[in-house]
This record gives structure tokens, sequence and C-alpha cells, in this order.
């Protein structure tokens, strides 16, 4: 009888130690092994995040965009406005009809928010303007506020509103051929269109540009006089 209470005792401690090894083989593999080749979820923080949080690297990247229609930045700009309403309800029928539709209001309303800040001095109508590969060059909300300080050299002003100019002439040759519009029609509002560019431009070239000294793009060298009859050292230090 003691040496089947013996073998009893020792047949379940032999149990709890498999079951152990058991349990910790588990927690290995789910922990050390597993981990190398599928994410854990993260445990909830307790104590909160300390230092910088990611995010966007431009803000106004992840602002979505509205849909396409009359608003106040729009309506800054008659003629632009007029131009995009020639098209709606005519474009529906082709595939690409109203996504072009949407990015042609999407530039003259830019073109209408900086007017309005470039009069106003501030980022308040182009502070949550989209960002558009497309057609941008520069983030707009930066071009005003380098605006507001006369800091925005004119090679991105101009290479800015060049891009514009080049996409709503696309754009617009696009629509028309959707629309049905004839030649003549079709010069008529891309002349209409670019009046509006230019004055957006025009007040930008004269808001947006400072001195020669704070254009960036236009820096040069600089040696002082005292330096200039001076030849090359060839000793030792």
């Amino acid at each position: 009888m003691e040496v089947l209470a013996n073998n009893k005792d020792f047949i379940t401690t032999a149990l709890k130690a498999a079951v152990v090894l058991t349990i910790v083989g588990l927690l290995t593999y789910f922990f050390v092994i597993k981990s190398n080749t599928m994410p854990i979820a993260p445990l909830p923080r307790l104590i909160p995040t300390e230092g910088f949080q990611s995010g966007p690297a431009n803000p106004a990247a992840d602002v979505p965009r509205g849909a396409s229609g009359s608003n106040n930045c729009l309506a800054a700009l008659p003629e632009a406005e007029a131009v995009y309403n020639s098209f709606v309800g005519k474009v529906d029928g082709v595939d690409s009809g109203p996504d072009d539709l949407q990015e042609l209001n999407e530039i003259f309303t830019k073109w209408g928010c900086l007017k309005m800040d470039l009069n106003g001095g501030g980022v308040t109508a182009t502070r949550l303007s989209p960002y558009n590969t497309m057609h941008d060059h520069i983030p707009l909300p930066d071009i005003a506020g380098q605006c507001s300080n006369k800091s925005l050299p004119l090679r991105d002003l101009d290479i800015t509103f060049q891009s514009w100019s080049d996409r709503v002439t696309l754009l617009l040759r696009r629509l028309c051929t959707a629309a049905n519009i004839t030649i003549e029609q079709t010069t008529a509002l891309q002349t209409q269109a670019m009046r509006s560019w230019k004055e957006v431009y025009e007040l930008a070239k004269g808001t947006c540009i400072g001195s020669g000294k704070m254009d960036s793009s236009r820096a040069v060298g600089h040696e002082p006089e005292a330096l200039q009859e001076q030849g090359v050292y060839s000793g030792y230090f």
C-alpha cells in the first residue's frame, strides 16, 4: 500500500509538472516565436504617452474634399464660377466627366480662397484647402502664410500658377469635349477662366513677393571688401 501511495504521489507531481511545462511552452510560443511572424494586439496604456505624436506631414492632405458646387471662395471669382456652372449637369454621361468637373471646382475654389486671404492678410479661407498632387506645387495654406509676410519666392509663385494654368486648360478641353461644346465656346470659356487666373496671379505677385534681399531664389555669394585683396593661405596651422 505504501508503494501505491508513493506511486500515486509521483504521478500527481509528474502531471502537475507536465501542465506547468505545457503552459510555459505555449506562452513561449505565442510571445517569442509567434511574435516574429504576426502582430500581437497592444495592451491598453495606463500612462499617457509622452513626447511628440506622429501625424501627417501636411495636415491639409487629410482634409476631406467637399462636394462640388458654389461656395464663398468660388463666389469671389464670378467669371470662374460662371465657367464652372456652364458644365454642371452636362458631363455626367462621360466616365471622367464628374471627376474632372470636381477638380475644376477645386482649383477655382483655391483661387478664390487665396484671393480672399491675400486681401485679408491671413490664412483663414485657405486654412483647410486640400493638397492635390494633380495640380498643386505647394500646399495652399503655406502659400497664404508666406504671402502674409512677403517671403514667397517668385520662382515658387510662377511654378504654382503655371501648374494651375496647365491643369485648368487640360480639364476645360476634356470637359468641353464631354459636353459637346464648340471650339468657339471652348476658346471663350478658356479665356474667361484665364482672366480669373490672371486676376489672382497679379494680386499674389504684388502681395507675396518682398524685396530682392528677401527672395531666397535670388541669393548670391558675398565676399567682404576687406578680404578681396587677400591671397590664398599656404602655410601651416
